[in-house]
């Protein structure tokens, strides 16, 4: 199907995401402790600390979905077609090479 390398590499906001968990994973226990153990806290704090994590929780799971749509896009137009070079030749696609080259695509029958 597709890789897991090919997956990561296909997502729209990796860093954004991941920061903003770093985020929610340090500074919730901290504004529970403030709220409940010291009472110095306010509960507010707490909550919008919970909807900033549901609502990156939600922005991940559809970074992750559109990122698996993506690659297995990309693994049918790799399966699909085929490369015509200068030489006339016809072989795989390979998208994975350092070099450029002219390629024409076309659909095998």
């Amino acid at each position: 199907m597709y890789r897991e390398s090919e997956l990561i590499s296909d997502l729209r906001h990796p860093l954004f995401t991941l920061t903003v968990y770093l985020y929610t994973l340090l500074l919730l226990p901290i504004l529970h402790s403030l709220w409940l153990l010291t009472g110095t806290g306010n509960a507010n704090f707490f909550y919008a600390a919970t909807m900033v994590h549901g609502l990156n929780s939600s922005l991940a799971i559809v970074d992750f979905v559109g990122a698996s749509i993506r690659s297995q896009i990309k693994a049918s137009v790799r399966a699909e077609s085929t490369v015509a070079p200068m030489t006339g030749e016809k072989g795989p696609l390979d998208l994975e090479g350092d070099e450029w080259q002219i390629i024409q695509l076309n659909k095998v029958d």
